[in-house]
């Protein structure tokens, strides 16, 4: 049937230029749309990469502040663990202190008080 209808249907020379002309502005046409498909897909990869680096850009600083907030808390722990060792260090000092003082007490009050008693144990007297 297909073949019937070319039949019928007449063939002028001035419908060939036509075809021609048609073509030609169908590719040009086909290639307006290919640009435009292949610079919108640019433009899409663009924002996509420009959405991926904004990403980027906040990760990275949000790293860094959590190194600089990590190295700032670090600072507090080692100046809380000196502040301990010396407080440890003092109260040491300090019970020295006092234990040096007592026993000195005990040693001026034997001198002062003169000779010990013979009944005294021996391990006083010595």
């Amino acid at each position: 049937k297909l073949s019937e209808r070319r039949r019928l249907v007449p063939r002028s020379p001035a419908l060939r230029p036509r075809r021609a002309e048609l073509r030609s502005v169908a590719m040009v046409l086909l290639g307006a749309l290919a640009g435009g498909a292949a610079a919108s897909g640019a433009m899409g990869a663009f924002s996509y990469n420009r959405e991926a680096w904004m990403t980027d850009v906040q990760v990275n600083q949000n790293r860094q502040y959590q190194r600089q907030n990590l190295r700032v808390c670090q600072a507090e722990m080692f100046r809380e663990d000196i502040r301990d060792l010396v407080t440890v260090a003092v109260n040491k000092y300090a019970n020295v202190v006092l234990l040096a003082t007592l026993m000195l007490g005990m040693v001026a009050q034997g001198y002062i008080s003169g000779p010990l008693p013979k009944e005294s144990a021996e391990f006083v007297r010595n």
